[in-house]
C-alpha cells in the first residue's frame, strides 16, 4: 500500500510534449498511471515535471467507491506564456495572484502542454476573500489594545 502512490520526476526537452493526467508509462519494469501534477520547473530548455503516479502493479488495496467532484469554489484557468517568460516562473502551488480585480490562490495543476514555443499550464484557483471592513477594524483595534496593554474596566 505504501508504494501505491509515488512521486516521479520526468525531465524532457522543452519542445517535447510532456505527459498528461491519465497517461501511463513504464519505469523500472513497472507501469504507472499519472493521477496528478505536483510541480514543474523550466530551466533553459529542460522542462522537469513532478507527477503523482499510481503503481499499476500494486493491486492489493481497497478504495472508496465515492467519486470526487470539483469544489464549486474552485476556478479553472490556463496560463499561456512563451517558454522564456518570467511570468511562467512565478505561478507555483500556493502562490497568490491578482486577476481581473480578484485575488486567487493556485491549488492544483491539471495539465501542462507545449504548443510551438509556448507553454500552457492549466490549473485550479481558489478565490480569496478578505474579511469585511468592520471586522478588520475590530481586529486591528483589539491588536492595538493588546500592544499598548490597555484594559477596559
Amino acid at each position: 500500500m505504501k508504494d501505491l502512490l509515488t512521486t516521479i520526476r520526468v525531465r524532457s526537452r522543452l519542445f517535447k510534449q510532456p505527459h498528461s493526467i491519465g497517461d501511463t508509462f513504464e519505469k523500472d519494469g513497472n507501469f504507472f498511471l499519472i493521477v496528478g501534477i505536483e510541480k514543474y520547473r523550466l530551466v533553459n530548455d529542460i522542462l522537469t515535471v513532478w507527477y503523482t503516479c499510481q503503481n499499476l502493479q500494486e493491486t492489493n488495496y481497497k478504495t472508496h467507491k465515492k467519486t470526487f467532484k470539483k469544489n464549486p469554489m474552485e476556478v479553472e484557468a490556463e496560463l499561456k506564456f512563451k517558454f522564456d517568460s518570467k511570468h511562467l516562473k512565478t505561478c507555483f502551488l500556493g502562490t497568490r495572484h491578482f486577476i481581473d480585480g480578484h485575488h486567487y490562490k493556485v491549488i492544483e495543476y491539471t495539465d501542462i502542454k507545449i504548443v510551438s514555443t509556448d507553454v500552457h499550464v492549466s490549473l485550479l484557483l481558489k478565490p480569496l476573500y478578505p474579511v469585511d471592513p468592520q471586522q478588520a477594524k475590530s481586529i486591528a483595534f483589539k491588536e492595538r489594545r493588546k500592544k499598548l496593554q490597555i484594559e477596559l474596566v
